[in-house]
């Protein structure tokens, strides 16, 4: 079950490990106005991504795109990382559901740490990220983010941090 909601409210859970406290760290950072690493991802280039090595094993992808319609959707989960996704400007519809809810488009690609999926149902859960939320996705959480709100397309900025599941320790 993917955990989404203000990035304040997970100031706890970050905290319990040295490993997740340079989480933390990033994505306080990220969200400070006038910050060098906020700066740095909302003015990237649409489709430059960057990849920043936070150690640990951890990474993120700092990101810039337009947000398209729910038919252009991608739906993927992953299995060696916990996606921490957090929206530092704009706003799209997250869209999420369970395994069970989605039919295989592409097996499991260890290189990419991907698989790919298309909903069985024209539509899933799905809710609105915008500055400041977070959504957590556990291997188990099909996902497609970047999808727009309303009619027109919009630019957001995103921060994707990639955490070894083996240093989150959680019991959903």
């Amino acid at each position: 079950m993917a955990i989404v909601g203000s990035l304040d409210r997970f100031e706890g859970l970050c905290k319990k490990t040295q490993a997740l406290q340079c989480v933390w760290d990033y994505m306080k950072s990220a969200m400070q106005e006038g910050n060098e690493a906020r700066e740095r991802i909302t003015k990237l280039p649409l489709k430059s991504p960057q990849k920043l090595d936070l150690g640990n094993g951890i990474f993120v992808i700092e990101q810039a795109y337009m947000t398209k319609p729910y038919e252009e959707a991608f739906f993927e989960s992953h299995q060696k990382y916990i996606d921490f996704q957090l929206v530092l400007a704009g706003k799209e519809i997250f869209a999420t559901g369970e395994k069970g809810d989605f039919a295989l488009v592409e097996p499991y690609n260890e290189a990419k740490d991907l698989i790919v999926y298309s909903p069985l149902e024209k539509e899933c859960s799905s809710l609105v990220l915008h500055q400041g939320f977070l959504a957590i996705l556990f291997p188990y959480d099909v996902h497609a983010g970047s999808l727009k709100v309303g009619k027109e397309s919009e630019r957001v900025s995103k921060s994707v941090i990639k955490v070894p599941v083996e240093l989150v320790k959680h019991s959903l």
